[in-house]
């Protein structure tokens, strides 16, 4: 079972937390305001008051063993940063933080964070999405570059085999999963043939994805 500890309690590291829950796996929360803390406790049970800067009382908490930690700590840019040193300096291998502005997110990627995220330009970025009529599409941000695209299948995509969208598209886009009936394929084959309301993970730089949008989505 994988573990992951979410670190700042606010409204999105809350709902990162239950998100989490919801996948079966041991959540650690941590905040330093308690009633942050305890506006989440009734559902979590491994939850924590301290100051995330501090590498002692991270370690303490068990935080050094998780599979991957979130900051989501984003609108205290200073705290974010210390936050990131003291995961590094306990041994925490993947490191998630929340961005607060792009000068921000550099400074985390320059000190090694795995996955720089920025809730608001994300969310704006997938509700331009759905406003030009991509409501079965959703981007998320790998880099500031790479992007995977979730998208269920339309009519665009029905009957198409997965050998003739790379062929169409080339290299430049890599469809690394397909769902059927519920069921996730990670390494789908080529003869694969896509039907209405199937869906693809696709991935590639953000203009060939946005290519394969207009193309299929």
């Amino acid at each position: 079972m994988k573990s992951f500890a979410v670190i700042g309690l606010g409204k999105f590291g809350h709902e990162m937390a239950l998100n989490l829950l919801n996948q079966d796996v041991v959540l650690i929360a941590i905040d330093k305001n308690e009633a942050s803390a305890k506006k989440i406790k009734s559902e979590i049970e491994n939850v924590f008051i301290f100051d995330a800067t501090d590498a002692v009382a991270l370690k303490q908490a068990g935080i050094s063993d998780v599979d991957a930690a979130i900051i989501s700590t984003g609108e205290d840019i200073e705290a974010s940063i210390l936050c990131v040193m003291a995961l590094q300096e306990i041994g925490v291998k993947t490191i998630i933080a929340k961005a607060s502005s792009g000068a921000h997110g550099q400074i985390l990627s320059k000190l090694g964070v795995n996955r720089v995220i920025y809730p608001l330009r994300d969310a704006a970025k997938n509700l331009a999405l759905n406003l030009l009529g991509h409501q079965n599409c959703v981007i998320i941000d790998v880099t500031t570059t790479l992007k995977v695209a979730r998208i269920k299948a339309t009519a665009k995509l029905n009957n198409i085999r997965i050998s003739e969208i790379n062929e169409k598209m080339g290299s430049s886009i890599n469809i690394i999963a397909y769902k059927k009936d519920n069921t996730w394929d990670r390494n789908p084959i080529e003869q694969i043939l896509i039907h209405i309301d199937d869906e693809i993970l696709v991935m590639g730089e953000q203009k060939d994805v946005s290519e394969f949008i207009k193309v299929y989505g």
